[in-house]
């Protein structure tokens, strides 16, 4: 099974994953961008480029995605993937380019070579949390856009999954991370991934 983790920056992601790296070893864990030797170059272009034009940081994290599913994803398919994020972040993070959401939707299915994760789980964040989570980091040229851009890029996940035909679950941000880390389980319990909560 592939589950991508998703969510906007700061929601607890990565912490999470974290979690899940020391609990499940046998586990294929990876990322985008930056899961592969090309995508690690090109995560550093895109993210840490502030003059990027938008539309071309697009098509880097499309870049990053096919080499990523051709290197990753298809050689350990038959095995349990945890992907920090997927290409739902790319058609979510792409939804106000100025581009019809139907051509991001085919670039996207064309970069991975249409397969998805089977489920994303999102930690969701609130307005609150988020601001005081930027305020005590510095911050990549994504939280730069500001909380209220943050927090559309979040509504647009559950459209993303939708329109791939992707299973999404929502985890409340807000929690104790050792209770985020539960509410996770207990979803990858009911995918059948794990054994923890019957």
């Amino acid at each position: 099974m592939y589950i991508a983790i998703e969510g906007i920056d700061t929601c607890g992601k990565s912490t999470q994953i974290e979690i899940l790296k020391n609990k499940y070893p046998e586990f294929v864990f990876t990322k985008e961008p930056g899961g592969t030797n090309v995508g690690h170059i090109i995560r550093n272009i895109a993210l840490n480029t502030h003059e990027l034009d938008a539309r071309c940081r697009m098509f880097l994290f499309l870049a990053d995605r096919a080499e990523h599913v051709q290197k990753i994803i298809i050689p350990n398919i038959s095995n349990v993937i945890i992907s920090d994020r997927s290409a739902i972040s790319g058609i979510a993070y792409s939804y106000d380019m100025g581009i019809p959401y139907e051509t991001i939707v085919h670039m996207s299915k064309l970069a991975v070579y249409d397969i998805f994760p089977d489920a994303v789980i999102v930690p969701w964040i609130t307005r609150d949390v988020l601001e005081y989570r930027l305020g005590v980091k510095e911050l990549d040229a994504i939280e730069k856009c500001g909380v209220d851009r943050l927090l559309e890029l979040q509504n647009q996940i559950p459209i993303a999954c939708d329109a791939v035909g992707v299973r999404m679950y929502k985890v409340d941000a807000s929690l104790p991370i050792e209770m985020v880390a539960k509410e996770i389980e207990k979803i990858m319990c009911k995918l059948g991934v794990c054994v923890a909560y019957p």
